[in-house]
């Protein structure tokens, strides 16, 4: 079941993405951001919960949203949790998709190179958290 959500998050962020010799102005272009309800933002949070070895320790830094489509919103975010030996990562940059009532996590940053990611494809979508 996680194999198949997942790739189909990658392949909408794939197909979102556009060309590669896309300009990333002209990506974000395609987005319009939107201000979350209280509601959306408890669904992302349980989205990234369900996503961490330690979803109670979870720790929410700022959110920021923008949709291609009023179908799915894409939410880029930080949360910085415990990790398996029982310490707090840091803020760690996130990024998924809301359909509804219900987000799947596309990536949340791990190590440097896997946050530059996560950071680019938020900036991608004219979103900018740290």
């Amino acid at each position: 079941m996680f194999g198949r959500k997942f790739y189909c998050v990658a392949a909408l962020f794939i197909v979102a993405a556009g060309p590669a010799t896309s300009a990333s102005a002209q990506q974000a272009a395609k987005f319009s951001p939107v201000k979350l309800t209280a509601e959306q933002v408890n669904t992302v949070q349980r989205g990234v919960r369900k996503s961490l070895k330690d979803p109670e320790s979870a720790r929410f830094g700022g959110f920021a949203a923008a949709a291609e489509s009023p179908n799915a919103i894409t939410v880029c975010g930080v949360v910085n949790a415990k990790n398996s030996y029982g310490g707090y990562t840091g803020n760690q940059p996130f990024i998924g998709l809301l359909f509804g009532k219900s987000y799947l996590v596309g990536k949340i940053g791990g190590s440097q190179q896997e946050a530059a990611v996560v950071i680019t494809m938020c900036r991608q979508r004219g979103m900018d958290v740290r």
